[in-house]
């Protein structure tokens, strides 16, 4: 959820594991403007690709999006960066989500005022996910907390990352 911390990494590695691991037909929407999923495939410069058995979908808008999540795809991947007042009604209709998060002093208060703005009336439901040595949030008394592993290529996941993606994925 907060820009610069592993959204997107995380994203690409639970699309891989849906993908490759799970063997399910998987999207993965990038909704932001970030265009970082280009990357992946420096040849492709519009559209959608396929990258290691997953269907990207760079420069998701909105309104593209009721007509994409009607495709025949079993799990979609959708990396909203950063929420705002257009995109958060299509983030509580997802069936799972995950908010990532940083305790750090720099980034922490852009955390706490999405929670306060968002969860007023406790209908958030969802997943803290938080970036690797990152203590602190264990004081926040969360018990639906989980450490993101350090993923360097979220394309080349170990077996040991595997359980944090079975217990990231159940349904609460």
């Amino acid at each position: 959820m907060i820009h610069n911390i592993g959204t997107t990494n995380l994203g690409l590695a639970t699309a891989n594991y849906l993908a490759n691991k799970c063997f399910e037909a998987t999207a993965y929407l990038e909704v932001n403007a970030t265009n970082e999923i280009y990357q992946l495939n420096p040849k492709q410069t519009t559209g959608k690709f396929t990258y290691m058995g997953i269907d990207f979908f760079p420069e998701v808008t909105l309104r593209q999006l009721p007509e994409l999540l009607q495709m025949k795809y079993s799990c979609f991947v959708l990396d909203f960066g950063v929420p705002n007042a257009y995109t958060f009604p299509e983030f509580l209709r997802c069936s799972l989500k995950f908010c990532v998060c940083s305790y750090s002093p720099w980034k922490r208060q852009q955390y706490d005022d999405f929670y306060r703005h968002y969860n007023k009336n406790n209908e958030l439901h969802h997943t803290h996910v938080k970036v690797l040595g990152n203590y602190e949030i264990k004081d926040t008394g969360n018990k639906n907390c989980k450490t993101i592993p350090f993923l360097p290529n979220p394309f080349q996941l170990a077996p040991g990352e595997f359980t944090f993606f079975d217990r990231l994925l159940e349904r609460n």
